[in-house]
């Protein structure tokens, strides 16, 4: 009678019981990370470059949300969060991610996808794809792994993918046709 619609006269002070207590564990979270980030080795500045990157959870818990944003970015050394770092890009993951299991699929997602580079950017640079970039997925303590950066094949270290500068155009005229006798103050017609 939590509103006291029912009178009880003396017994009004008798409504409430508590249970005894009840242990409430953490569901099992998730941990997601990125395995694989593949980049080429060589491309031009201000030309399409396609990344490859493998995202697997590594929790004992499934993911509870469906879905969230995996972010680009490129950076001329090995370590994420300088000033020389460029955003390419942000993609969508949509879709639950299941805890790894050696006999099942469902527990990684694998993303390839075109990026434009910057014009005018040349050098050695390292794409580091941070999964979960905004921290949807409830990850517990596992928050600060979710990144990934392009290595060399015998893992011992990031691989830089060389950033050639494009070669500029040269624009020449090859050819000009006018009249032979031309008047002055009157119009003539010319080609080029």
């Amino acid at each position: 009678d939590v509103y006291g619609s029912v009178f009880e006269d003396d017994f009004e002070g008798d409504n409430t019981r508590v249970s005894d207590a009840v242990l409430i564990q953490l569901t099992p979270p998730p941990d997601l990370r990125v395995d694989v980030v593949e980049a080429p080795n060589e491309e031009f500045s201000g030309t399409p470059i396609t990344l490859s990157w493998t995202v697997r959870n590594h929790g004992e818990g499934p993911t509870a949300e469906a879905s969230w944003y995996d972010r680009v970015i490129m950076s001329e050394d090995a370590v994420l969060g300088g000033a020389d770092d460029r955003r390419l890009g942000d993609v969508l993951h949509a879709g639950r991610l299941s805890p790894s299991d050696p006999d099942s699929t469902d527990d990684s997602y694998s993303v390839t996808h075109t990026f434009n580079l910057p014009i005018g950017v040349v050098g050695n640079f390292h794409f580091f794809v941070i999964t979960d970039v905004a921290n949807h997925v409830y990850e517990h303590g596992s928050e600060n792994n979710n990144t990934g950066v392009d290595m060399l094949t015998d893992g011992t270290g990031p691989e830089p993918t060389t950033i050639l500068l494009t070669p500029p155009p040269d624009l020449e005229v090859y050819s000009v046709s006018v009249p032979g006798n031309v008047e002055a103050g009157h119009v003539y017609n010319a080609t080029w």
